[in-house]
């Protein structure tokens, strides 16, 4: 622990380092809560911890602090399942300063959805931060920032205001999949975020399914779903899927990418269903060459983690109890890379 808190001390001295990444904020996470790096949390820095924060405010500007409160609450909801009210702190004062500082309409629906997602995500679950969730997605609605014409599009429509559509959607429809009480349900009102996101992405093209897609569900280097994903977000997957590749033929590849995933991973393992990611991931490929290949980072993914992805939806169904089913996978396989060839 001590080693690791000397070398981030040690990279602060190093020159040209990007304000949206500094060693401050690192080691204000690591004082702050070693115990989501497997460290002792006795050994907690409270005093260290106030002192990296205090810089790093310095430091960064309006923008940069938002990347950086995004970064806290993304940071503590993949390595730990226990809500630290005192990290997620941290990061609505990050936030609070970054808005306070001022910002264009486009960095300001960042600011004010990942107010609602701090409060939807890592807050206790009472009446007032469910409604505090519920009324910093609606204000970032209601800015109705437009990212057609930013120098980062698909940054601010997987964070800004498209994203808050459907973060409030899905809390609206089922609170309790968030630890908030079920009669806090408005499962109306969800479902018209929901259409209400899906019109005010059209405006996007293809561009707009995909960075929600890749911002708010789905780590495609890591090959896993953002925020622990249950099985019912397969549904949505498709349907913003299918939506993206009705408006152009930009980002055809990613978005069968993305489908095959939440197939691969979140669903149950039957022959349907290995089937469908399978049919997913070939029809990526296709679109992919179509293109000429390389056109995006996510395109040159595809080809890298398509037969380990395979691979690996064989081991899934492969209990001796089933060895029926493998023997019909490995021929669908063979028949599919086939195909391919």
């Amino acid at each position: 622990y001590e080693k690791a808190l000397i070398l981030f001390r040690k990279a602060e001295e190093v020159p040209g380092l990007p304000s949206w990444f500094t060693p401050q904020n690192q080691v204000e996470r690591l004082a702050m809560s070693p115990e989501i790096y497997g460290f002792n949390p006795v050994w907690c820095n409270v005093e260290l911890a106030q002192e990296m924060h205090e810089q790093n405010l310095l430091i960064q500007n309006g923008g940069d602090l938002t990347i950086t409160a995004n970064d806290w609450f993304t940071h503590h909801i993949e390595k730990s399942d226990i809500i630290n009210p005192a990290a997620t702190q941290v990061g609505i004062d990050y936030l609070q300063v970054a808005y306070d500082r001022g910002w264009d309409d486009l960095w300001k629906s960042v600011m004010l959805t990942n107010f609602g997602r701090a409060y939807k995500y890592h807050s206790e679950k009472n009446q007032q931060n469910f409604d505090l969730a519920v009324e910093w997605l609606k204000k970032s609605i209601a800015l109705n920032a437009n990212a057609k014409y930013s120098n980062q599009p698909w940054s601010i429509i997987g964070r800004g205001t498209p994203r808050a559509y459907f973060e409030l959607a899905e809390l609206l429809e089922n609170p309790q999949r968030f630890g908030f009480d079920q009669a806090y349900q408005n499962l109306q009102e969800g479902q018209k975020y929901y259409q209400d996101g899906k019109e005010h992405l059209k405006q996007y093209g293809s561009l707009g399914p995909y960075s929600i897609m890749e911002s708010m569900y789905v780590n495609v280097f890591e090959k896993k779903f953002c925020f622990k994903r249950k099985d019912e977000d397969i549904g949505n997957i498709k349907d913003l899927c299918e939506y993206g590749r009705s408006l152009d033929d930009e980002k055809h590849a990613p978005l069968y990418l993305f489908q095959a995933l939440s197939y691969h991973l979140l669903s149950d393992k039957t022959m349907v269903n290995f089937e469908t990611a399978t049919d997913c991931y070939q029809a990526g490929l296709i679109a992919y060459f179509k293109l000429g290949g390389g056109h995006n980072w996510v395109g040159e993914c595809l080809t890298k983690c398509m037969s380990p992805l395979i691979y690996l939806s064989l081991i899934h169904i492969s209990e001796p109890t089933r060895l029926l089913s493998i023997s019909y996978a490995v021929f669908c396989l063979k028949k599919k890379n086939n195909k391919r060839i």
